[in-house]
């Protein structure tokens, strides 16, 4: 100790002050180490957590594009069978067409044979008829011959 102070309590005490001075310093070099090292803990953190963040939007974006490519693929898959479909029923227009037009001939062929029919009926009839009245007409001529022969 130094030789000026031959009082031991103010020795210890300035001693005591020096070490809580010391003390007082260490505590704050202390914590600005901490504090440094936790700054750049953090930016490694964030760093990393970043670059985890930057990883998964990456993954999140290969599989959207991935599931896109394959909507994609259905869509194109759907807009051919479509296409497909749509000339599916065009042709069955165009045949139910054709039918329809067929059937209306049809329907007028019918009904001019059905004419036909019932006038080749009503000339039948007539024809009885009249076959009829020939044989009534030859019996009262013969009647008529054998009475002016008896």
């Amino acid at each position: 100790m130094c030789g000026t102070i031959s009082n031991p309590t103010i020795v210890d005490k300035a001693s005591y002050q020096n070490s809580r001075k010391l003390n007082g310093d260490f505590l704050l070099v202390t914590e600005l180490v901490c504090s440094i090292y936790n700054d750049q803990h953090k930016r490694e953190i964030s760093s990393d957590s970043s670059d985890d963040y930057h990883d998964e939007v990456n993954e999140n974006l290969e599989r959207s594009t991935k599931k896109h490519d394959e909507l994609q693929n259905k869509v194109s898959h759907m807009e051919e069978r479509l296409e497909n479909k749509q000339q599916f029923v065009s042709d069955l227009q165009k045949k139910a067409l054709i039918l329809e037009g067929a059937l209306l001939t049809a329907k007028k062929l019918s009904s001019q044979r059905r004419m036909q029919l019932t006038k080749l009926q009503k000339c039948f009839l007539q024809t009885k008829e009249y076959s009829n009245r020939l044989k009534s007409c030859e019996q009262e001529l013969k009647c008529l011959g054998y009475r002016q022969c008896c």
